[in-house]
């Protein structure tokens, strides 16, 4: 295998001549080849070849990473998956680190900014952080891109190197290409909404400032590990999101494509918020067609459903709930769930292996 010594400005990996392994290029010129053909075929025809990748590699990657030496740390995190997105590892370099809540414009347009914050906050701080600086930011909001990149500036002034650290998805390399635009800057990296896009450290040179940034770490639960390609690009789909809103009572279900549901068992007559893509198709039934309409579903192909469909089971998570509070519900990688006052008892029967989490703190 011939090295190129220079990495894909897409995913970071060493541009080689061996088709076996990541970073290959078909034709190598020094002047005009700046990615290699997984990326190529992503940026232009939206196709993600992860034949070559081993996830071992990109632990390797990160195990090369020495965060209490020259590192400032920006946690990127999900505000529709906060609880299961934070990393515990970073608890020991608190004092270099920058929680960055990401794709807030999955929110209604309309929330109480200051209770947001206060919940946001109490999560993290409920797993061991002290007073934790926290930015807001979306990929579609400048202001908040220019604040993000202030701080960069801050940072690098300081003689520290910024690293985004994150699980896959969270948008690590969308908010650098987005600090990017606001810098009047072509933007340079490769993002899908499939998994491990990003295979390797990069640095990225912003003007005068760096930034680092890393692979993200797939969690085992994260329910796009069970879906193809087309089906993790329709539940990632958040273009003109809007949040959708059921007024039901108990004993009526809420089914989401073909990937699960949701029973309402107890409680008086109240709302449902669901804070999923648009392609996600949420029906309301009566909770004893529940099962019988999950199957047909799976099996009707206009639906998301899952890879391997024959060799799968579906679990029930069943929560009882403080009536006189309002609850969040995340299902990693798919969403949120708002639940209003007044419920009892639910259910949400889902594949198995796939983190269905009460929030510790309704955000929303």
């Amino acid at each position: 295998m011939k090295s190129y010594n220079v990495k894909c400005l897409g995913c970071g990996a060493i541009l080689n001549d061996d088709s076996s392994q990541l970073g290959y290029v078909k034709k190598y010129d020094v002047n005009k080849t700046k990615y290699c053909q997984r990326c190529f075929n992503l940026i232009y025809y939206q196709k993600l070849d992860n034949s070559n990748l081993s996830l071992t590699t990109i632990e390797n990657n990160y195990k090369q990473l020495d965060f209490s030496k020259g590192l400032y740390i920006f946690h990127i995190l999900d505000v529709l998956n906060l609880d299961k997105s934070i990393f515990l590892d970073l608890l020991p370099f608190q004092q270099n680190l920058c929680f960055v809540v990401n794709k807030m414009d999955c929110l209604p347009k309309k929330y109480n900014a200051k209770l947001t914050n206060e919940f946001i906050t109490k999560t993290i701080e409920s797993y061991g952080f002290d007073n934790p600086k926290i930015l807001y930011t979306s990929k579609n909001n400048n202001s908040s891109l220019k604040r993000l990149y202030q701080k960069i500036s801050m940072v690098n002034k300081q003689k520290l190197k910024a690293i985004f650290v994150g699980q896959t998805n969270v948008g690590k390399s969308s908010l650098i290409n987005g600090i990017f635009k606001v810098n009047k800057l072509q933007p340079e990296l490769t993002i899908s909404p499939y998994v491990n896009t990003t295979i390797n450290l990069k640095k990225i040179k912003i003007d005068k400032n760096e930034i680092i940034d890393t692979p993200g770490f797939l969690s085992p639960t994260n329910i796009t590990n069970y879906l193809s390609d087309a089906n993790i690009k329709k539940i990632s789909n958040w273009k003109n999101h809007k949040p959708i809103n059921f007024f039901i009572l108990p004993n009526q279900t809420l089914m989401f494509s073909g990937l699960g549901y949701l029973s309402y068992l107890d409680g008086i007559k109240t709302t449902f918020t669901f804070y999923f893509s648009n392609e996600i198709n949420i029906k309301r039934m009566k909770t004893i067609n529940a099962d019988k309409n999950l199957a047909q579903a799976q099996t009707n192909n206009t639906e998301v459903s899952y890879l391997d469909q024959a060799n799968h089971e579906f679990i029930n998570h069943e929560f009882k709930l403080d009536p006189n509070k309002k609850h969040n519900i995340s299902i990693e990688g798919l969403g949120l769930i708002s639940l209003n006052k007044g419920i009892k008892l639910i259910t949400i029967r889902i594949r198995k292996n796939v983190g269905v989490n009460l929030n510790k703190y309704a955000i929303i």
